[in-house]
């Protein structure tokens, strides 16, 4: 009779650790709302670039500063950065006058998105997207509006 008292409290503590232990994200996903303006500076092998992203309510992006002084057109979409179904991060596409295609990937960060990767590509050719090393990494977009 003993054992069975003892394993009962040990489901009751184990059951309690598990509910209280769950998720500490204080609701991010849910109230994730990237649209806006972000400024950052990449760090790229031949020094700092600022550069300034926009995302609208209608899933268009604008990109300065990376491609020149002239503003670069794209998308963007919500995605999901971690494992499970929350749309926790973004997805930014570009396609430059150089030919190239660029797609930031980032995730939720305080201030604003962190950069989790940036990947290159020629446009047009089938091939898969080559990621890039940048000097820093995580850089923060903060954002500004």
């Amino acid at each position: 009779m003993l054992k069975l008292h003892t394993f009962r409290a040990f489901l009751l503590a184990t059951a309690a650790l598990v509910f209280s232990c769950g998720d500490d994200s204080e609701g991010k996903g849910e109230n994730f709302d990237p649209e806006g303006t972000y400024k950052a500076n990449l760090v790229m092998e031949d020094g700092p670039l600022p550069i300034v992203l926009g995302l609208n309510p209608e899933g268009k992006a604008t990109l300065k500063g990376l491609f020149g002084d002239t503003a670069t057109s794209g998308t963007w979409e919500e995605i999901e950065t971690k494992k499970g179904y929350e749309k926790d991060g973004v997805k930014a596409s570009f396609e430059s006058t150089q030919e190239l295609r660029v797609v930031f990937m980032l995730k939720q960060a305080e201030g604003g998105l962190a950069l989790a990767d940036l990947y290159v590509r020629k446009a047009g050719v089938p091939s898969t997207l080559q990621g890039t090393e940048l000097k820093e990494k995580n850089t923060l977009f903060k954002r500004i509006d």
